[in-house]
């Protein structure tokens, strides 16, 4: 690495020494790793929690079906069946709209990168479309760390063109297109909806909203066509 760095913006010039960078970095890596290695215990017997409860799951499928009915009056098990389609449909749903939106976003990232003039733009839209699958995350992430190497080049003007139109067409796009336009196919819900609770799924409850919120979005949607199925059958 460079001992400095310097950056001419608006006719101002900055020069960051690197030492001072490398510096702060290998203190925030020690607090993140000791943070880690505090949590490890915790996450190994969450991961096991988790393993040994689908494992169950599968295995016992059909206990656990009858366990849960159990309780349900036998005039409510067809609300339980219809809560049970619309959860496994819409499940089955987000995991095809992340495949999908990751597939889109390489194939907009691919010729996106190749115009900006980056020399590995198939591992680039490759790891555009990666990062589509991480909750929060996303491409934006790798345009922004791109539009900032090249300000710190001194391309001021290239480090705009990919942070504008990177964000744009790879970061914005496929979610707002790709996704909203197979929500209605796959998860029978309108595409404002689903974005709707994507969204808001993970603005509050953070990375667990990305399933939580479609999740719950759907559940009540479904809550209400049965309810006036209800109303509307009684008034007839």
């Amino acid at each position: 690495m460079p001992e400095s760095v310097t950056v001419e913006l608006l006719g101002t010039v900055y020069t960051v020494d690197a030492g001072v960078v490398t510096e702060v970095t290998r203190e925030y890596l020690t607090v993140v790793t000791l943070s880690l290695a505090r949590l490890a215990p915790v996450i190994a017997l969450k991961v096991t929690l988790f393993a040994l409860l689908v494992f169950a799951l599968l295995v016992n499928r059909g206990q656990a079906r009858r366990a849960l009915l159990a309780p349900i009056p036998h005039d409510y098990r067809d609300v339980a069946a219809a809560f049970h389609e619309r959860t496994r449909d819409t499940l089955y749903a987000i995991y095809v709209l992340q495949a999908a939106t990751a597939a889109a976003t390489f194939l907009v990232a691919l010729p996106v990168f190749f115009v900006l003039d980056y020399p590995f733009y198939v591992t680039l839209a490759l790891v555009a479309g990666f990062l589509q699958f991480l909750p929060i995350v996303g491409p934006s992430f790798l345009v922004a760390l791109l539009a900032v190497y090249r300000a710190t080049g001194g391309d001021l003007t290239g480090a705009i063109l990919v942070f504008v139109v990177g964000g744009l067409i790879i970061g914005w796009l496929p979610d707002a297109v790709i996704r909203t336009r197979l929500a209605r196919e796959t998860a029978d819900l309108p595409g404002s909806l689903y974005f709707v609770g994507f969204t808001g799924g993970l603005l509050s409850v953070g990375p667990v909203g990305f399933i939580a919120g479609p999740l719950v979005v759907a559940l009540l949607a479904e809550a209400s066509e049965l309810l006036a199925a209800e109303v509307n059958g009684k008034a007839g």
